[in-house]
């Protein structure tokens, strides 16, 4: 028989457990799944263990949702149902009691992104009510040595000292963005980021901040980045990226990034190429038909 239930903080190893059965989140980067990282999430994410859930069947689980939780807003961040149970509404009842939970206790705002191509994904969120937002993109900048100049201007940076200097960590634009690049997530992601930027004289002139790495050779993320707002500076923007791929001895990954958030001047500089394209949905909390 099937059976539902949102978790608690000591439902950790369930998380797991119905996470590893039903396809590890993409967004692990390669990490193994284990309570640590779900708990590094809980922190940096909001992950928030009482609106997750677990499908069962016959008490084994077959299904998970994992969603964050914030005063404004919630994201769910992966929903998944074994291969072998599928098609048997695990999802949407998952999706639907997510919704009817936060009905009552808030917020009434559920973001989700999912990826372009997959068509099912969309049609599952549709049923509940989603609606297209935005488009997203993941943006690849490769390793290139051709960036000159940049090695002598480039220094090193703190997310602190951007926020001592007036940055906006999430940009200005108020129009919603991919939860893992919104200012309180790149914030609470402080400790495990480093951050490069271009100045002159008293200004600003581009920065980025990205993913430390345990050793070269891998793709960086940069969760965010930015730059004064004329032409000059985004081009700057462009060679800064450039460079940190250089550095990181591999590829710069740009996550997510809704058209708009960095100059197009930058991207082009940077010869930053499409690997990936998502769709940010969004809906409001719905009670339970009478």
């Amino acid at each position: 028989m099937p059976g539902y239930r949102f978790c608690r903080t000591d439902d950790l190893p369930l998380l797991v457990e119905a996470c590893r059965r039903c396809g590890e989140p993409p967004f692990a980067g390669g990490e193994p799944l284990t309570a640590q990282l779900l708990n590094r999430w809980m922190r940096e994410w909001r992950l928030w263990c009482s609106s997750c859930m677990v499908a069962f069947e016959d008490d084994v689980p077959v299904g998970v949702l994992l969603a964050t939780k914030a005063s404004e807003a919630s994201s769910i961040l992966w929903i998944a149902v074994h291969p072998e149970h599928r098609r048997r509404g695990h999802a949407r009842h998952m999706l639907r009691s997510l919704q009817q939970k936060l009905a009552i206790l808030g917020p009434p705002r559920i973001y989700a992104e999912v990826p372009s191509r997959h068509d099912a994904g969309r049609r599952l969120f549709e049923t509940v009510g989603f609606q297209l937002l935005a488009e997203l993109s993941d943006y690849v900048v490769r390793a290139s040595r051709d960036t000159p100049g940049l090695e002598a201007m480039a220094t090193g940076v703190t997310p602190a000292e951007l926020l001592e200097a007036g940055v906006r960590l999430g940009g200005h634009s108020p129009a919603p963005r991919a939860w893992w690049r919104r200012e309180d997530t790149v914030e609470r992601a402080a400790p495990r980021l480093e951050g490069l930027a271009v100045a002159c004289g008293d200004r600003l002139e581009a920065w980025l901040l990205m993913e430390r790495l345990e050793r070269p050779g891998g793709t960086a993320r940069a969760p965010a980045a930015g730059c004064a707002g004329d032409e000059d500076a985004a081009r700057l923007l462009g060679l800064l990226l450039r460079h940190a791929a250089y550095r990181s001895g591999g590829t710069l990954e740009l996550p997510r990034l809704r058209a708009g958030e960095l100059p197009p001047q930058a991207l082009e500089t940077a010869r930053a190429q499409v690997s990936a394209s998502y769709l940010l949905l969004a809906a409001e909390a719905r009670r339970a038909s009478s």
